[in-house]
């Protein structure tokens, strides 16, 4: 019997920052995945600082993970400040509307986040997650935390998840990556989205502008 780990397929870029409870849906969904032969994926959860528990879920699961997940710190930017600028300009309006952690309290929706343990489990045993950080736990920004992840990836095809995303079907990824493999001039394959929780204006027009899905290509993604 072989004793060789399998091999790792697809990197995963996942950009963490102030991300419960959604995250844990996030990463379930991601480790749930079954790939092609058996292959392995690795989720590169890369933590951008925030205070609001996202770190701690992520070590949480880590621990359940045990062998299949590493911690591993950075020492990339040193202990320089922040520099995300964007976080120094006023909310516009529509993104108080269509963000859900601006309100904890949203009528009908299932908040409560998975535990590590519930995460763990529902994860298939050739997956691997990969917690990426920072040594000074500065936020640098979106671009910062997935430059940080792609730096790290070992796989020959990526793909990339928000941390408030779920990704329902288990053969998710398998029918995008047979996709790909299907159209050898693709340089990437992307899939529809579907709003899940409660009506947000903006993502509603995103949602229309993808226009209606093709029932024998549809990867199903929610937001």
């Amino acid at each position: 019997m072989s004793s060789e780990p399998p091999r790792v397929a697809l990197s995963v870029i996942l950009p963490v920052y102030n991300a419960m409870p959604w995250l844990t849906v996030a990463l379930r969904d991601m480790l749930k995945q079954q790939l092609p032969g058996g292959a392995s994926l690795e989720v590169l959860a890369a933590f951008d600082g925030g205070d609001d528990g996202s770190l701690g879920f992520l070590l949480a699961l880590a621990n359940e993970l045990g062998a299949r997940a590493t911690d591993e710190l950075s020492t990339a930017g040193g202990a320089a400040p922040a520099s995300n600028p964007a976080l120094l300009q006023p909310l516009r309006a529509p993104e108080t509307e269509d963000h859900p952690s601006f309100d904890a309290a949203q009528p009908g929706v299932d908040q409560r986040p998975l535990s590590a343990a519930e995460v763990a489990a529902a994860s298939r045993p050739e997956h691997r997650l990969r917690v990426l950080r920072y040594r000074d736990g500065a936020n640098r920004g979106q671009g910062a935390a997935m430059s940080l992840a792609l730096a790290h990836a070992r796989a020959p095809l990526l793909a990339q998840m928000e941390s408030d995303d779920e990704r329902r079907p288990a053969d998710a990824f398998a029918r995008m990556l047979a996709a790909l493999q299907a159209q050898p001039t693709w340089d990437a394959v992307s899939c529809q989205a579907e709003l899940v929780g409660w009506p947000r204006p903006g993502m509603e027009q995103y949602v229309a502008w993808q226009g209606p899905r093709d029932a024998d290509t549809d990867c199903l993604y929610a937001d």
